[in-house]
Formats: C-alpha cells, sequence, structure tokens
C-alpha cells in the first residue's frame, strides 16, 4: 500500500480558487463583451484568486482574448470606466488597430493620459521608439497619475521607473517620472501637435481659475516645463518664457533650481556646436 502524504494548503486553495474560476466563467458564456470585461476588471481585486497570483498573467490573458472575440467591431470607445477598446487591441497584438482607436477616441473626445500611453505601448511593440517616446510624452506630460506600469515596453524608460518606484510610492513615482526622463533626455518635448500644446494651455488656465494647481503642483510644474521647453526651442516667445518660469519657481523652488541646471548644460552645449 502507498505512502499517504499531506496535500500542501497552497495547492487546496489553488485548487478551490480554479473550480470558483471555472463556475464563475461558464456562466458567462453567453456574456457581451461589456459584461465579460465587467467581470475581469473586478476579478482582479476578489480574495478568491489571491492564490492564483502565479497563474494570473495567463488568466488575464485568456479573459482578454475572450473579450476580444466578443467585441462588437464597431465599438471604439471605453467598454467601461478605465477600459477602452484600444487595450482589448493593444493586448491581443493588434497593434495598428489600438492606435487607431486611440486616435479615433483623441480626435473625438480630447486628450487622454492613458490612452496616449497604450499608443505609445502599441507603437514601441511595432518597433518605433521615436514615436512611441513622442506619445508618452503626451501621457506623461498630462497627466502621470492616470498611467500604468504594464504599458511602460521601453527599457530604459522602465529602469528609471523602478529606481523610482524603489525610493517612494507608486502614485509620487508617476508624478516624478516625466521630470526624470525628461532630463535625462528620455522624453522629448517637440512642437509638433499643436492640438496638444493647446490642450495643455488650456489644462494651465483651468488651474488657475479652480486652484487645481495647489492640491497637483507636480502636475502644474511639469505642464509648466513642457510649455517652457517648446518657448526656450522657438526661441521667439520670451515673454511667455519668462511667466512660465516666474510660474515654476513659484510651484517648485528645488525643482526649478534642477530644471534651469540642465537648461544651462543644454545651452552650453549647443554654443559648443
Amino acid at each position: 500500500m502507498g505512502k499517504s502524504f499531506d496535500v500542501p494548503l497552497n495547492f487546496k486553495n489553488k485548487r478551490n480558487a480554479l473550480e470558483t474560476l471555472c463556475l464563475q466563467t461558464a456562466r458567462m458564456e453567453s456574456s457581451d463583451a461589456a459584461a465579460l470585461a465587467g467581470y475581469y476588471v473586478e476579478l482582479a481585486e476578489r480574495d478568491f484568486i489571491k492564490p492564483l497570483e502565479l497563474e494570473w498573467k495567463y488568466i488575464r490573458s485568456g479573459l482578454i482574448q475572450e473579450i476580444s472575440r466578443r467585441l462588437d467591431p464597431t465599438v471604439t470607445d471605453y467598454i467601461l470606466p478605465g477600459l477602452h477598446v484600444a487595450e482589448i487591441y493593444l493586448e491581443t497584438e493588434k497593434f495598428d488597430r489600438a492606435v487607431d482607436m486611440v486616435l479615433r477616441h483623441i480626435e473625438k473626445c480630447g486628450e487622454d493620459a492613458l490612452l496616449r500611453q497604450i499608443q505609445s505601448c502599441a507603437l514601441m511593440q511595432k518597433g518605433d521608439v521615436g514615436a512611441a517616446r513622442r506619445c508618452l510624452s503626451m501621457a506623461l506630460f498630462n497627466d502621470p497619475s492616470l498611467c500604468r506600469e504594464r504599458f511602460l515596453r521601453d527599457k530604459d524608460i522602465e529602469t528609471e521607473w523602478r529606481e523610482l518606484r524603489e525610493k517612494t510610492n507608486t502614485q509620487l513615482a508617476w508624478i516624478e517620472l516625466p521630470f526624470v526622463l525628461w532630463k535625462k533626455d528620455l522624453l522629448p518635448i517637440r512642437g509638433n501637435s499643436v492640438k496638444f500644446e493647446r490642450f495643455i494651455n488650456e489644462e494651465i488656465e483651468k488651474s488657475k481659475k479652480i486652484e487645481e494647481s495647489i492640491l497637483f503642483p507636480k502636475v502644474h510644474f511639469i505642464r509648466l516645463l513642457y510649455l517652457a521647453e517648446l518657448s526656450r526651442q522657438r526661441n521667439a516667445e520670451l515673454d511667455n518664457l519668462v511667466e512660465y518660469r516666474r510660474d515654476m519657481e513659484r510651484i517648485d523652488p528645488e525643482k526649478f533650481a534642477e530644471y534651469m541646471d540642465v537648461i544651462r548644460q543644454l545651452e552650453k552645449k549647443k554654443n559648443n556646436h
């Protein structure tokens, strides 16, 4: 007779979690994409799924594939708050479709930091590093707090992100990331999007009226930095540049000093050439 042994508790927990998952997904066999997407979003927060932490990426991938299969191809918007069809196309490696969905949404509804990051991720997967970083710039100089770690696919930027996250909490790491990347010449500021520049100007004006900058000074600072850099590069908007820099110094004197150090280095390098 074979020797008996105790089944590890972790194995039992995994088995129970898997059984529950199978029962729940079976009940959703005829549900539409939106209902399944709602289940997917909630699932990550459910206690019963925690024993399957190591298996989560496979579960997640399977659910996204199924959402994609059920997705109405005419849908071009958010399926749920925080889950856009572009993300589904990105995760199923339909990168051109993901970019198209982002551009359609922004054309219709205006700038969206999360969608710009998804666009950046799709372009990076296609190997277009320059375009990917330009799109990431539009995400991070808009509102970095809306961005997500899983959409960072640029190795250099991922390295900087991990170093920041080790020093502080995740939310603050996101807010600090654009300034750190800009200092290291990893996040380009280029005046190639008049609409985005206009959007940032409008957001700054809104902040002045409702005092939002008091609550989000770091976001306000990086938006000002974006406009200040465009003015400096054009060398024809000195009044605006002075105003942007004055506001930056008022919001964060220490970071402004860092900013000016970088500018002096850039100007010195430019003059030497």
